[in-house]
């Protein structure tokens, strides 16, 4: 068992309107001390969330803001399922369960990369079905986990 007594908690509260098409995924970039919050849809958006973690603990410097759409603007994902910071390059990994898709962003929200989750491509034999988590291991290894109960690795090409 973890305990979380006395460790920093947030309360968003920005859009939540009880549907579960809110808040899906959460990375953190320790590098920037800042955290990454994706929305799944209506709007598609990502907060970049400073000032949790640093100071005193007592009353943290709190700054909420949406990087979507100014920056991002032109992601042609259906929906967020997830999202990761990827420290090495500094980019932005989008996971879509709906487009079947996890594309890497710069921060200025230019495509670098994309990752086809779908039958007959990387490997798979069926579609990914239902993508919900996606994480970078530090051989840039791509995790994803996917319902129900499903794990996939995606190896970097030698």
């Amino acid at each position: 068992m973890i305990d979380v007594t006395g460790a920093p908690q947030l309360s968003l509260g920005i859009t939540s309107n009880g549907s579960n098409k809110d808040f899906e995924g959460v990375s953190w970039d320790d590098k920037n001390r800042r955290l990454l919050v994706v929305k799944e849809r209506n709007p598609l958006s990502i907060f970049e969330i400073t000032g949790f973690v640093d100071g005193d603990g007592q009353q943290p410097n709190l700054n909420v803001s949406s990087i979507t759409p100014h920056k991002f603007s032109n992601i042609k994902l259906r929906d967020f399922s997830s999202i990761t910071y990827h420290d090495e390059s500094g980019h932005l990994i989008l996971l879509s369960d709906e487009s079947r898709m996890a594309v890497e962003y710069d921060f200025e929200g230019r495509a670098v990369s994309a990752l086809a989750l779908w039958r007959g491509f990387n490997g798979l034999q069926k579609n990914v079905p239902q993508a919900e988590g996606i994480a970078i291991g530090p051989d840039n290894s791509v995790y994803i986990v996917s319902e129900p109960n499903l794990f996939y690795v995606f190896k970097p090409a030698d």
